[in-house]
């Protein structure tokens, strides 16, 4: 008995695991954008490739772009929460399910989470801090030394990192408009106004990404129109071949109807002239010639 409970145990453990891994594998972080050139090394590989459209981010992959490469990671199923990876830039996907956790090793990384899972976090962790949030936007910046947190959409909380690599526990919120510093082992530092510049950038990609989402709905109601009206065309074609069909018996009735009559109209006038033919030969004289006088 025990060996078949440990048996039972185990079959539902791997059948668990399994549907962890095929859920990853349905929803894992995918290439939505690419800009330039930039290349990805996948878990467990020794060699850069470049990046494709609709290409799958694992956990563990690296992601590095030159100086005028760009590319934007879709995260959970709607792929409505962006992470883009700026110019001469490298992150690792350390996580690609909640919590997210996106690894900043230099560059820049904005990330954006408009629909995030309830309760779900999403981080930004660079060499000397780590910033997260929950349903917002910012960007993180580091050159491994110092790194800048710039929250643009409500607030992020920003904690600085130990020497021996654990994460502080006092944090910092960055509320919406402002940005804050991290140096190499200390906490945040002072909190400062955004610029416009700054705010200008990151309007920019906001603009990018709700234009691509608004084509890509059109082109999604254009598709369910087509469909509707392919559908209508269908609708519309049996209900003209059946009048047509409907027309057809009706004259075919009206045929045989008019065809009916005609036959039963010799058939009278047939039976009219066989009554008539025997008072004719009545008429007719003994020889066979006409009555006299006639």
């Amino acid at each position: 008995m025990k060996i078949k409970a440990l048996f039972v145990v185990c079959v539902v453990a791997v059948a668990a695991l399994a549907f962890c891994v095929c859920a990853f594998a349905q929803y894992a972080p995918e290439v939505i954008k690419v800009t330039g050139d930039p290349k990805i090394m996948k878990k467990g590989a020794d060699q850069w490739v470049s990046c494709k459209l609709k290409m799958n981010v694992g956990n563990g992959d690296k992601i590095r772009t030159a100086k005028d490469d760009s590319v934007e990671i879709g995260f959970v199923d709607n792929r409505k929460n962006l992470v883009k990876v700026g110019g001469d830039s490298e992150v690792v996907v350390v996580k690609g399910d909640d919590p997210y956790l996106v690894e900043l090793v230099n560059g820049e990384a904005l990330a954006l989470l408009m629909s995030l899972p309830e309760d779900s976090t999403f981080e930004v962790r660079t060499p000397t801090g780590v910033s997260g949030a929950r349903g917002t936007g910012w960007r993180s910046a580091t050159d491994g030394q110092r790194s800048s947190f710039e929250a643009y959409d409500n607030t992020i909380y920003v904690k600085g990192i130990n020497p021996d690599g654990s994460v502080m526990e006092e944090e910092t919120d960055v509320d919406m408009g402002y940005k804050t510093t991290v140096e190499r082992f200390e906490k945040p530092g002072r909190i400062e106004k955004l610029t416009e510049r700054e705010m200008e950038r990151w309007n920019s990609w906001r603009d990018d990404v709700k234009n691509r989402e608004a084509k890509s709905n059109e082109v999604s109601d254009q598709g369910e129109g087509i469909g509707r009206g392919s559908t209508q065309a269908g609708r519309d074609r049996l209900d003209r071949i059946s009048r047509e069909e409907t027309n057809d018996v009706e004259s075919l009735e009206s045929r045989k109807q008019d065809i009916s009559e005609s036959r039963d109209a010799e058939r009278i006038q047939e039976r009219q002239s066989e009554q008539a033919s025997p008072a004719v030969e009545n008429d007719r004289g003994t020889t066979g010639g006409y009555i006299k006088g006639s």
